[in-house]
């Protein structure tokens, strides 16, 4: 079973309305089937590493870094969670939430 998990109008609106000093929006393609889930997760961790590389080039501190990056990192673990993926994800982050 894929995991669909589309925003509704009330979160749109909360995203709209956000304003922080730090915001990362990350989309790739994953794959609903589990057993290939690997290159999506890797596709991830790449992605991470631009996100890290753009937060030291902007002078963003370290512990902000770590603030908005490190439950993204989490989810490189979390097995259960790539095995119910659509065909696409969608993270988006900030220091706070």
């Amino acid at each position: 079973m894929m995991h669909v998990d589309i925003p509704s109008r009330q979160e749109f609106r909360s995203l709209i309305d956000l304003r922080e000093d730090v915001c990362v929006s990350i989309y790739l393609q994953t794959t609903p089937l589990s057993h290939e889930s690997d290159a999506s997760r890797i596709a991830l961790k790449n992605a991470i590493r631009e996100v890290r590389t753009q937060l030291q080039e902007a002078q963003v501190s370290t512990d902000r870094q770590a603030a908005v990056l490190q439950p993204v990192e989490a989810l490189l673990e979390d097995y259960r969670f790539w095995q119910f993926q659509a065909r696409s994800l969608g993270v988006l982050a900030t220091p706070d939430s």
